[in-house]
């Protein structure tokens, strides 16, 4: 299979969960906000997270850009097993 045809299966399939993923967050969050007593306004953040997130790579891809993006994609991956590690001592 040439190298261009797997390239455009991968952002298809990429796009395919990326849509997905957004589309269940609104059902999953909507159930699960009468549960756990959040304000409409923190729904509201929640919900709309993944749109701050698409804003902000348009910062971050240039900073990748700058400082690489394997130092970028490291440093993420040591600051989020870090954060992970304190959620544990809030529960």
């Amino acid at each position: 299979m040439p190298v261009h045809l797997r390239v455009m299966i991968a952002i298809v399939l990429g796009q395919i969960a990326c849509g997905y993923a957004l589309g269940i967050s609104g059902t999953a969050l909507s159930n699960v906000a009468k549960y756990i007593n959040i304000s409409n306004l923190w729904t509201g953040l929640i919900g709309a997270g993944s749109l701050i997130g698409l804003a902000g790579s348009l910062l971050i891809g240039r900073l990748s850009d700058k400082i690489g993006r394997r130092k970028l994609l490291m440093s993420n991956m040591y600051i989020l097993a870090g954060l992970t590690l304190l959620h544990l001592l809030t529960a």
